[in-house]
């Protein structure tokens, strides 16, 4: 959007993605942080490339230790990753999105890991 200004599925689709990224790692999409003119997304990327990597994008709390929740976060990141490709047609349809999500969703039932 922000450098045609049209919107339509593949500006939708970052979004989403962009929304991804600030519920895995606690931030919001614009943070001093970042630094100036840098989004979440320039962030990201630019953190993966980093001796920290992943470790230091996902919010620590919302994994709790726990390696399989690591695991589904990072798999939920590679999908935020996809929807935010700077080209629009490297993004996948929402279509696309709902069955990434669907394979990424947790193998354990809910309340065994909480009881």
């Amino acid at each position: 959007y922000a450098y045609t200004l049209q919107v339509d599925e593949k500006s939708d689709i970052y979004s989403y993605g962009v929304v991804l990224m600030e519920i895995l790692s606690g931030k919001r999409s614009v943070d001093q942080e970042f630094g100036d003119g840098n989004s979440i997304v320039d962030w990201v990327r630019s953190k993966i490339k980093t001796k920290d990597g992943i470790e230091g994008i996902l919010d620590k709390n919302a994994e709790a230790g726990c390696n399989t929740v690591r695991e589904e976060m990072i798999q939920i990141l590679r999908i935020a990753l996809l929807c935010t490709s700077r080209n629009p047609a490297d993004r996948p349809s929402m279509r696309d999105v709902v069955l990434m999500l669907q394979e990424a969703k947790p193998k354990r039932k809910l309340f065994d890991s909480v009881v």
